[in-house]
């Protein structure tokens, strides 16, 4: 009753952020923070104890030991948490890249995401294409299982080569696949379905559809040309490291704020 009386909701939480970061964004030092000139995001996750069990909290011996918790993943702009979202510690962060990106209702947008290597998955490289951003994830492997390099031949045409495409691209999946492949988009856009569930479906091995699978090879196209970029530039690899590091500065600040209750939410 309290806080519905002091007007405090999550809607009013988030408008009075973005209000501040809108008003930080037109700072004219905003820009100076611009990497290699372009506004340039990066996304990460941090896991939190939770004190007490909550509804999206979860167990997870890996972090929590015998408690539970909860993953809190943050858009970074220019030093500002343009955006922001909160699941359960099990699930995968790479399935909630493309929400925090389209539904970041601030003026603070970014052109290029980074993440690190768990906001990484066989969908997002063409997610992202769709809404005009470009994706650029941090690698510590190339052309392992998570991410083979592909080409439009068959590999053994690439021999000569010294870093050679593993498989082959079926184009005409893709293009026998288009349409459908722009209905899962729109619906994405105009939010006909919960995101996150939607992309968590289309990334599972276990669900077989040949949709999903053209998604994955215009997906693996676009993650090939970057991959190459990536081994090639090394002003992008310090780009996205740069990025990165932003979001681990804010993750710092928050672990700070977070020790006044014992780092546990």
């Amino acid at each position: 009753y309290q806080c519905s009386k002091s007007y405090l909701s999550l809607e009013s939480i988030n408008n009075a952020c973005d209000a501040i970061s809108d008003a930080i964004h037109e700072l004219p030092i905003f820009n100076h923070y611009n990497i290699n000139g372009v506004v340039h995001g990066g996304i990460d996750g941090q896991k939190y104890a939770t004190k007490h069990r909550t509804f999206k909290s979860r167990n997870s011996p890996k972090y929590f030991y015998l408690g539970s918790g909860i993953s809190s993943t943050t858009l970074v702009v220019n030093h500002i948490p343009a955006n922001a979202t909160v699941f359960g510690a099990d699930e995968h962060e790479s399935r909630f890249v493309f929400d925090l990106v389209y539904n970041n209702q601030s003026e603070v947008q970014p052109e290029i995401i980074s993440t690190d290597s768990h906001g990484s998955n066989n969908v997002n490289f063409a997610l992202l294409h769709f809404i005009d951003r470009a994706f650029a994830p941090c690698y510590k492997q190339i052309n392992n299982k998570e991410n083979m390099l592909y080409g439009f031949n068959s590999p053994s045409s690439y021999k000569e080569h010294l870093i050679r495409p593993k498989h082959k691209i079926s184009k005409d999946k893709i293009i026998n696949q288009w349409d459908n492949i722009k209905q899962i988009i729109a619906s994405l856009v105009l939010k006909k379905s919960n995101q996150s569930i939607l992309i968590r479906k289309l990334t599972d091995n276990k669900f077989k559809n040949e949709t999903k699978e053209a998604l994955w090879a215009y997906s693996d196209i676009l993650r090939s040309e970057y991959i190459y970029r990536y081994i090639d530039d090394e002003q992008l690899r310090k780009s996205v490291r740069k990025a990165l590091n932003r979001t681990e500065a804010y993750h710092q600040l928050k672990l700070t704020v977070a020790t006044v209750n014992s780092d546990k939410l």
